[in-house]
């Protein structure tokens, strides 16, 4: 998915072909909450997008919609990402 790049590392990481070099959940879960310490909040409501989804009319009215979807959420003081417990 594109407007996913900052996870690529720790994605290459986690599929690593020799199991014995792919980190720990431990690790994953710390290398995870630091990536996303470092976002912006409106990156964190950034819309994903699929590799199929070719079409620049497609996008753009997806993009659109993502917009107003999430001007909603923000302006019901939802978070991007729920409080961990």
């Amino acid at each position: 998915m594109r407007r996913l790049e900052f996870l690529n590392d720790l994605i290459f990481d986690m599929v690593d072909e020799d199991p014995g070099k792919r980190p720990a959940m431990t690790e994953v879960f710390e290398r995870f909450t630091q990536i996303e310490s470092k976002l912006s909040w409106w990156k964190l409501r950034t819309r994903p997008v699929y590799r199929t989804e070719t079409s620049s009319k497609i996008t753009f009215w997806r993009d659109i919609k993502h917009v107003i979807w999430t001007m909603g959420l923000i302006l019901r003081r939802i978070p991007a990402v729920p409080p961990r417990q």
